[in-house]
């Protein structure tokens, strides 16, 4: 087993955690061989060891003399042979096999007069100038993109991963890599909003020709105006509940929902809570006086009024209460959690809108079980005032319309609340941001095809489903160039 890049792990914490993993691994699976790459430096700064017994074998820079050999095999280094007997910090620079090769490319055939009895800071980056330069002048007439265009997002991409971390993924896209106050009130506003209408005003429309079919019609006004209300009662109370619940939009951050899993002991533990729930008083007076005293909820009822409240109609609403928690208690069994390794670029947005198909369904269901539940608790309440008034309002009441009609809004509104949470969102809202940088001229809108197109050329490296500049001294490079301020 090869396992390389440790110190690619940014932070120390989590290689000590990943040291710790393979120690447990090589216990349990002793006759397994386990090759492990990394940086001396970085690994003699951990306080945590591989505790397995282990042969070090050390990967040297090269020597002066395989340097020399290399050259004289190689036609057309004239030019570097003569500049590399003279500069003493173009020796140290060409033991390394990657900045060798880069030296080869940029001036095989040429003069490296440009870069003798330079400082160090100052030979790296003449020399990286002259190595773009060779790769535009090789991919002149091929590629996709101007040198403009590329360079420009190159330099985005190096500022964003200089002071984030080394590997970049495109789904670890955030909105806080926008560059001022209204490019962030642009991606708020959509973000929220977009999602928010995709599905009020079809279900107020929905709504209103099943429940009023005699006065609303597909076309009328009144159909019209009545969608058009419900639009904003749902659009409003979604807009003001999701933003207040939702901590990542609120924070405006990208929650990708990237592994899905179901547990039926988190189901069955819902299930007692929710039987116990109910008769937890002081729990609901606390409830609502949270309510009463927060600054942005409009309850004018005094806390102690409510739990009285509460109190008086609990034998009347707890079957209600009971079978509204039963049916959603497959959504409790869910937990979120992230792939533990990406193989794909974009990998969790796309693992993000699969799981949002799953969520809508279930969702769905869900809400075909919550409707059905409303009806029959209402229908019992009525039964109960029969039986107290010796009456038979009941009978007016059951008609299997009620059924079909309430079982389909509410899976309209499970589907969404599904759909929305389990991935529909972090989809959304990547899209947007994307569009936005896009717009802004920092991302192409194929953003994976170009950074496979700059891997081809050398200047990234692909590490699984991200990818890394080929060398730091490169990033560096691309950060400190100023971009142009047009768009594309």
């Amino acid at each position: 087993m090869l396992l390389d890049g440790l110190n690619e792990i940014f932070d120390k914490q989590n290689q000590e955690l990943c040291i710790e993993a393979i120690n447990e691994f090589k216990r349990q699976y002793s006759l397994v061989d386990i090759v492990i790459c990394n940086r001396i430096d970085s690994y003699e700064r951990l306080t945590t060891q591989f505790d397995f017994q282990h042969d070090k074998v050390f990967i040297n820079s090269l020597s002066l003399e395989q340097v020399e050999s290399y050259l004289n095999q190689v036609t057309g280094l004239e030019g570097i042979r003569s500049a590399f007997y003279t500069d003493l910090v173009l020796q140290t620079i060409a033991r390394t096999p990657l900045m060798l090769d880069v030296m080869i490319l940029a001036y095989r055939g040429g003069s490296v007069d440009e870069l003798l009895y330079l400082d160090s800071e100052k030979l790296w980056e003449r020399l990286w100038d002259t190595y773009v330069q060779k790769v535009w002048g090789r991919t002149k007439g091929t590629s996709y993109y101007s040198r403009q265009q590329a360079m420009n997002w190159l330099i985005w991409l190096a500022k964003g991963m200089k002071k984030s971390s080394k590997i970049f993924l495109i789904e670890t896209l955030q909105p806080d890599c926008l560059q001022n106050s209204k490019q962030k009130y642009v991606y708020g506003f959509l973000s929220l909003y977009t999602y928010i209408f995709l599905i009020p005003f079809p279900l107020a429309h929905v709504v209103g020709v099943f429940m009023f079919p005699e006065s609303l019609k597909f076309g009328d006004l009144g159909d019209m105006l009545f969608a058009f209300v419900m639009f904003i009662l749902f659009s409003s109370y979604f807009t003001a509940y999701i933003y207040e619940e939702d901590k990542n939009l609120k924070e405006q951050k990208i929650a990708t929902v990237e592994v899905l899993s179901w547990s039926p002991k988190d189901v069955g533990k819902w299930l007692v809570d929710s039987l116990i729930y109910p008769f937890r008083i002081s729990d609901q007076y606390h409830e609502f006086r949270g309510y009463y005293a927060s600054s942005d909820r409009y309850i004018l009822v005094h806390p102690i009024l409510m739990t009285l409240l509460y109190i008086v109609t609990l034998p009347i609403f707890l079957p209600f209460i009971w079978t509204i928690f039963t049916a959603i208690s497959p959504f409790m069994g869910i937990s979120i959690s992230k792939l533990e390794r990406k193989i794909e670029p974009n990998q969790g947005v796309w693992r993000s809108l699969n799981n949002s198909i799953i969520g809508g369904f279930v969702g769905g269901l869900t809400g075909v079980l919550v409707g059905q539940c409303l009806i029959l608790s209402f229908l019992c309440i009525i039964y109960l005032s029969d039986l107290l008034n010796s009456t038979n309002g009941i009978a007016e009441f059951i008609d299997i319309n009620i059924f079909v009609k309430t079982g389909l809004i509410c899976s309209l509104i499970g589907l969404y609340l599904g759909w929305l949470f389990y991935g529909g969102a972090s989809a959304i809202q990547h899209f947007i941001l994307r569009l936005i940088l896009n717009k802004t001229g920092k991302i192409p809108y194929n953003y994976s095809r170009f950074l496979d197109w700059a891997t081809e050329r050398s200047f990234l490296q692909k590490v699984g489903g991200g990818y890394i500049f080929v060398h730091s001294s490169l990033m560096e490079h691309f950060a400190q160039m100023k971009q142009d301020s047009r768009k594309f």
